[in-house]
């Protein structure tokens, strides 16, 4: 191999509705890099139909994966596909790989997601759910995820129900428990939204500025809900998925307590602790990438012993 070349792709559901992202395919003497990145359409409705800017054999490339191994790099809350280390691992990643924005996020279209973000996990799960399918018909081996912070709990939601298709799992910092994190987060919450029907606070993540969100009481009501379901989900991970804990001591926003946890309920389990890392492992990513990276190479002889289709 030598680097790794890039292909849009855009996935369209049947509400019409686009997922987008970044294929990195890694290079070899099959193909050459295009100056302009080919742009791939695929359309889920009646069956997968596609769409090119052009054809070239990267494009076939990505629609034919031949059963090859490929590792989904999944975004956390309000970021997206090259918010902070996906960029870098798709580059360092031994595999081909899939980064995409969900539905809202970064290029890809969805109503916008308005006063209470938190309520989305279900459209999450969809949004991986059609990745998932869709790579699966263009034959390729979904291997592992890897997941940050909101992305963990979708993610394992969708492997719980999918053991068969993948098995490795890279938890970056997520959290076990929504309705108690969030409530710590959040102070005063329950009460405000006991008294008020609403809770106002500022979020300073979402595309570099301040914005005003509004919780609501059916934000409470989906924490316990993901909560009791991601928990219960846990417990039956077989243990031939493995799963990769990364967690730094000084993140701010969720405790490393959570990290252990996940350590206590699922049976192969590997706990890494970042020392000096915060929750978006500022200065920290290229620790971070070599981790996942050395965890995945040790975990893969799991790619040609199980089955990649349902």
């Amino acid at each position: 191999m030598r680097g790794s070349a890039a292909v849009k792709v855009v996935i369209q559901n049947e509400l019409n509705e686009n997922v987008v992202g970044t294929f990195e395919l890694k290079r070899d003497d099959t193909y050459e890099v295009e100056k302009v990145a080919p742009i791939i359409t695929i359309t889920r409705t009646g069956g997968p139909s596609i769409s090119t800017s052009h054809s070239n054999t990267l494009v076939e490339n990505v629609l034919n994966g031949r059963e090859r191994p490929v590792v989904l790099i999944l975004h956390g809350y309000l970021g997206h596909k090259d918010y902070l280390h996906q960029r870098l691992l798709a580059k360092c990643l031994p595999f081909p790989s899939f980064r995409f924005d969900f539905r809202g996020n970064g290029e890809s279209t969805y109503p916008q997601r308005k006063n209470d973000p938190f309520i989305y996990f279900k459209e999450d799960v969809r949004d991986l759910n059609l990745v998932i399918d869709t790579l699966l018909s263009c034959r390729w081996n979904v291997y592992a995820i890897v997941s940050h912070s909101w992305a963990v709990p979708v993610a394992l939601h969708v492997v719980v129900t999918r053991p068969n298709v993948i098995r490795a799992i890279v938890n970056i910092a997520g959290r076990f428990s929504n309705m108690s994190g969030y409530c710590k987060m959040y102070p005063g919450i329950e009460k405000a939204i006991d008294e008020d029907g609403k809770y106002k606070t500022i979020n300073t993540l979402k595309r570099g500025h301040d914005e005003m969100l509004q919780l609501s009481r059916q934000t409470l009501e989906v924490w316990k809900e993901w909560d009791i379901l991601m928990q219960t989900k846990i417990l039956l991970l077989p243990k031939s998925v493995a799963v990769l804990t990364i967690h730094g001591n000084d993140d701010e926003l969720i405790s490393v307590n959570d990290a252990l946890q996940f350590g206590r309920v699922i049976q192969n389990h590997t706990l890494v602790i970042i020392n000096g890392g915060n929750h978006v492992f500022s200065n920290k990513q290229q620790e971070l990438v070599e981790i996942i990276i050395s965890w995945l190479n040790n975990n893969a002889c799991n790619i040609n012993t199980h089955n990649s289709r349902l």
